[in-house]
Order: structure tokens, then sequence, then C-alpha cells
């Protein structure tokens, strides 16, 4: 008689820190993020109100992005979710937000999710983390499906999508709690990755 398959434990799962590109270090939430995350979201609140329920809500002070970013820390470790920073590599300068979320490390399944402070978007950063997450996905954490889901008013995510590849595979309705309701777009379309094949060319390590 066989030894049954002992459970499945996600805190054992090794996440290799941090994600380089030729412009970018992507790595978890650390002590001390609270005064970067902070001053990134107030110059981007009025771009990030549409599309983050946290930005609809009174500013945060930067002790409370602090508690924020530890108990991102603690996710992390906990493998809960999987947060990250975005960092300009030869600056130095916080970019904004990205990590896997509402993922299952057992079967290999991941949502990417991003953000961009308003300084530095429509410079390619936020295509070129989702491209390294990808294959960070398929590459170290053994993925079989990588998604995005986008509401399907936010043609700039939309535009991500396409140029990545990601298949678009239907729309859930009404189903956006997140997107501001004055929008009047509340449905969510979901894009799908199986593998990395077709995904645009990216020099990435972890």
């Amino acid at each position: 008689m066989s030894n049954p398959k002992p459970p499945f434990k996600a805190i054992l799962v090794d996440v290799p820190m941090p994600i380089t590109t030729s412009r970018l270090l992507i790595r978890a939430c650390e002590p001390g993020d609270g005064k970067l995350l902070n001053e990134a979201l107030l110059e981007s609140n009025a771009d990030l109100r549409p599309w983050m329920p946290w930005a609809r809500t009174a500013p945060p002070t930067v002790a409370e992005s602090e508690e924020n970013i530890r108990q991102s820390c603690a996710k992390f470790i906990l493998r809960e979710d999987l947060r990250m920073q975005i960092i300009h590599r030869e600056s130095g300068k916080y970019l904004g937000g990205t990590g896997l979320h509402r993922f299952n490390l057992e079967h290999g399944i991941f949502e990417i999710g991003y953000w961009i402070r308003s300084s530095e978007s429509g410079k390619g950063y936020v295509t070129e983390t989702t491209n390294a997450l990808t294959r960070f996905c398929f590459g170290a954490l053994g993925a079989r499906r990588v998604t995005l889901h986008i509401n399907a008013g936010n043609t700039k995510s939309t535009v991500i999508a396409d140029r990545l590849g990601f298949k678009f595979e239907g729309c859930l309705r009404n189903q956006d709690t997140y997107s501001d309701p004055t929008l009047g777009a509340t449905d969510t379309n979901i894009y799908a990755r199986l593998s990395l094949e077709g995904l645009p060319a990216l020099d990435v390590s972890w």
C-alpha cells in the first residue's frame, strides 16, 4: 500500500525574490516602504480613484501606509497574497505596485494586478512588469494559467493584455465591485495565458 500524499502547504512554497529586468526591480514589500508608497498614492490619487476603491477614501497617512505594507509582508510570508513593489533599478524610484492575487499555488493558477504612479505612466513599465511576472509564474511557480481581470472600461489595461498576447476568454457581467460605479462600467473582462508561447521577448531573472 502506497503512502498517502502529504497535504499541500502553501507556506512551504518557495517564491524567489527579487525579479529583475533591464529597467526594473520587482520585489516583495519591506518594512519601511510606507513612506515611498504614501508619496506615490498621494501623487496618483485622481488617476487611481476610478479603478481602486482604496483611492476613493481619505488619503492615508504615512503611518497608515506603513501599517498596510507590514500587513502585506505578513501575507506574503503566509502565501496568502504576493504583493510586490516596482522599483526603477537605476534611480531607485518607487514606480508603483504589482503582485499575484487570488491564486492557487497548488494548482498553478494566478492573477496579476498592477498600478503605476501618475508621473511614470506611459513609459512601458506596466507592460514590462506584467511580462516579467507572467514569465515568473510559468518559470518559477509552475503556472498552468495566468490571468488579468480588467474592467470593461479600462482601455489602458486592455491594451496591455492585447500587447502581451493574453487571450480574451469572456465577460463577467456586473461583477466588478472595485471600480467606481459612476463610471457605468461594472463588467469584468477576463484575459488569460496558458503558456509563454508568443509572449514578447524580455530579459528577466529571479
